[in-house]
């Protein structure tokens, strides 16, 4: 007869066998991980135009650009400006000069195509980000 727990033995998941639980995931601030999903997008965007480009089968550029800032406003636009300051990650300097460098991009996209209320959030989020001190 096969022992199967010698078998679970053998592949070791390193859980804690008294417990039998998994060992503790880390905890992320799903503000800051938008606001990396932002940045990646927009710093990204020839490479994902490119990909975009392939998979519809021809070359369009404004239309890529438009699935790809429509996209990264996609996952900030439900961030509270007044919020922003509390995130921990933004402490990072590298972090916040992409994400105020992005955020130029993305207003500077915007107002090309009158889509002046998306510019209005945008252009809050930077002003918040430039005036306050991250402690």
């Amino acid at each position: 007869m096969i022992n199967k727990q010698k078998i679970f033995d053998l592949l070791d998941l390193s859980f804690n066998r008294q417990t039998k639980s998994l060992p503790e995931a880390p905890q992320y601030n799903i503000d800051f991980l938008k606001i990396k999903m932002f940045v990646k997008l927009i710093e990204g965007k020839a490479e994902f135009g490119n990909k975009i480009s392939k998979s519809i089968g021809y070359e369009n550029k404004e239309l890529c650009d438009n699935m790809i800032f429509s996209r990264a406003f996609y996952y900030i636009e439900t961030l509270k400006t007044e919020n922003i300051i509390l995130i921990a990650e933004l402490n990072n300097i590298k972090n916040r000069k992409e994400f105020i460098y992005t955020l130029d991009q993305a207003i500077k996209y915007f107002e090309k195509y009158e889509e002046y209320e998306k510019c209005a959030f945008l252009f809050r989020i930077l002003t918040v980000l430039k005036e306050k001190q991250f402690t």
